[in-house]
This record gives C-alpha cells, sequence and structure tokens, in this order.
C-alpha cells in the first residue's frame, strides 16, 4: 500500500506557491503578447532585415568555405544545356552539341576532402577538361581507383559553380548547364525484377528524354 502524508502546515504555502507561478506565466504571457504587438507593426522592418542578416551570412559562409578549401570563382561559359555524367561508358547523343567548354584543374571533392583532412590525409586532385570536340570522356580503371570520385566531382562543381558559389580547384570553368542528371552506382531490385545492367538502361533512356525536352 502506498501512503501520502502531507503536513497541514505545508498545504497554504503550496497553495501559494502554485498561485504564484500561475501569475508568473500569465504576466510572461502578456509581456510575449505586448512584443509581439509591437513587432507586427513593424513586420516589413522586420522581415527585410532578417533578409540582410540571411544574404550576409550566406557571404560570409561562402568566403569562410573559400578560404577553408582554396576555392577559386568559377568561369560561366556557354549557352544553357544539360549535362549528363553516367557511371556507365556514354553520354546521351541528345547532349552532344555546343555547350562551352568544361574545364576542371586540380579539382577537389569537399566532403571528402574534408573527411581525409581529420584523419591527417590530402585529396588526389583531378583534372580534365570537355569541349565541343570532346564531349564525352570515358573514366576506366581498377575498384577503389577513384573513378566514381571523378564523376561526383564534376557534377557537384558543376552545380556548386551555377549555383554561385567558389569551387576547391585552381581553376574551373564551366557551361551553363540547365541540368545535370547523374547514374551512378547499382540500384538492382529483385522484387522489381531489375538487373543492375537493367537498371542502368532505365536511368540512361530517361535521361535521353529528358535532354531532348531541353
Amino acid at each position: 500500500a502506498t501512503v501520502f502524508i502531507e503536513p497541514i502546515e505545508t498545504i497554504e504555502a503550496n497553495n501559494e506557491l502554485q498561485a504564484l507561478r500561475e501569475t508568473e506565466l500569465q504576466e510572461i504571457a502578456k509581456i510575449l503578447f505586448a512584443l509581439s504587438a509591437e513587432l507586427r507593426s513593424q513586420l516589413a522592418a522586420v522581415e527585410l532585415a532578417a533578409s540582410a542578416v540571411a544574404e550576409l551570412d550566406f557571404i560570409g559562409a561562402k568566403a569562410v568555405f573559400c578560404e577553408s578549401f582554396n576555392c577559386v570563382v568559377p568561369e560561366i561559359t556557354g549557352a544553357k544545356t544539360t549535362g549528363a555524367i553516367t557511371g556507365t561508358a556514354g553520354v546521351p547523343p541528345a547532349s552532344r552539341r555546343a555547350v562551352g567548354n568544361l574545364e576542371l584543374t586540380d579539382a577537389r571533392h569537399p566532403l571528402l576532402e574534408e573527411n581525409l583532412r581529420a584523419n591527417g590525409g590530402s585529396v588526389v586532385p583531378v583534372t580534365f577538361s570537355l569541349d565541343n570536340q570532346h564531349t564525352t570522356m570515358v573514366i576506366s580503371g581498377a575498384n577503389a581507383g577513384g573513378k566514381t570520385v571523378v564523376l561526383k566531382t564534376a557534377g557537384l562543381l558543376s552545380l556548386m559553380a551555377l549555383s554561385g558559389l567558389p569551387v576547391p580547384a585552381k581553376a574551373a570553368r564551366v557551361p551553363f548547364y540547365n541540368s545535370v542528371l547523374a547514374d551512378i552506382g547499382d540500384h538492382q531490385s529483385l522484387a522489381a525484377n531489375l538487373s543492375t545492367f537493367t537498371s542502368h538502361v532505365a536511368n540512361i533512356g530517361q535521361m535521353i528524354k529528358l535532354c531532348a525536352a531541353t
């Protein structure tokens, strides 16, 4: 059995304590309501200030990122088009048109570099270029040789450049891509009766349609 004992002398003191707590909460609510009412009258100015602070914070973050990863401001060239990055050999024919040059010199994937820094390692930089005469690059090599890293680095840095961000490289020139499409990794599914090869073909087929539409 449980026995609850409360001395009669504490009842009145406890009731007073609860009343004081309720009064405190009511006073806090009044203060917050009054402050909210004052801010509501200055809503336009508050929104403008918040937007300015967010813009300044974004600029500051870009500057810190640029300094931390020794970045450069990329050059954006060429007409709007669609770039394709695929883990298998080949680029959709629809994307083989005048797009300008994609040039990356000593490019590094920022996430990979950050992880290696934590362990005292360093990234092996990547340098390559594509132009209107050489629109396709086939990357071959042994497992764990960095093929996927090159693909992801090219795609990520292209999107970063088009988003107005500095990129971790010594030099960078990126065409004005309308979109960047990627087919990287294995997506087989026994439930959907989808093999690895079939999955790649389906993805590339969809990429061709999107390229043709743009």
